[in-house]
């Protein structure tokens, strides 16, 4: 088998977050037959025994860090580095299959998913998770 060289995205890595938490599963567990690297904007982990690429300069922990254009440029380069990319959700999902379709490298992605429109309260909220359904990709 052909020892892969595997790039992960994601706009967090951060304690505290489920997402976060099944990543680092991944990685530690592909990392047994291949090289793994996560890409992210900020990071606080160290349980992860995976080589951990923080994209940003900024000292402050926002979503927003991906709307800075050297940051979204950042992330998009990265993607060369990789023989295949696994996108996680919105920010790093678009930033990262854009550089998926320069650098024709393929990409497994992610569908994380959000609760029905129903169970939410609010009209902000449906919005955003309409959102998150159409960025998935």
């Amino acid at each position: 088998m052909r020892k892969l060289k595997i790039g992960i995205f994601n706009h967090t890595f951060i304690n505290g977050s489920g997402i976060d938490n099944v990543i680092k599963d991944h990685a530690n567990f592909l990392l047994k037959h291949h090289s793994v690297e996560i890409n992210t904007f900020f990071a606080d982990r160290t349980d992860c025994k995976a080589r951990v690429n923080i994209l940003s300069k900024a000292k402050t922990k926002s979503i927003f860090n991906a709307h800075n254009p050297i940051n979204a440029l950042r992330m998009i380069k990265q993607v060369k580095k990789y023989d295949v990319i696994m996108p996680n959700i919105y920010p790093a999902n678009v930033l990262a299959t854009i550089g998926s379709r320069i650098y024709n490298t393929p990409h497994l992605a992610y569908f994380w998913g959000a609760p029905p429109s129903f169970m939410l309260d609010n009209l902000p909220e449906k919005l955003y998770h309409l959102y998150l359904h159409l960025t998935e990709m």
